[in-house]
């Protein structure tokens, strides 16, 4: 099976944390696929931009896409709504600026 890497960018407010690390479930479900050798977690790399923003991006790459499909799936499953409703309540606070998310998908060898 292809290895996939998942990389999510998040302008945010600064100080404001990611859903992921709201959600001490998901948080630790994920922290065991890395235990298990299943998921590579690269360092975050944070950008202030000094305007009260802060760009977060966060690369994962998965051993096997059926355990990245599998886990994306439950994620949504049991938290979709979650982290729209908490990135909505972050987009009013920000007054609808500059806050965006965005997360790709590609395959590797």
């Amino acid at each position: 099976m292809p290895k996939i890497r998942v990389k999510e960018i998040a302008k945010i407010p600064t100080g404001t944390p990611r859903f992921q690390d709201t959600v001490p479930a998901l948080r630790n479900a994920f922290l065991a696929k890395k235990a298990e050798g299943k998921v590579t977690h690269l360092p975050q790399e944070w950008v202030d931009h000094g305007d009260g923003f802060t760009t977060v991006t966060t690369t994962s790459i998965w051993n096997d896409v059926n355990d990245y499909e599998a886990f994306k799936n439950w994620a949504i499953e049991n938290y979709h709504h979650a982290k729209s409703e908490y990135y909505y309540a972050v987009r009013n606070l920000a007054n609808g600026k500059g806050v965006t998310t965005a997360v790709t998908e590609t395959e590797e060898d």
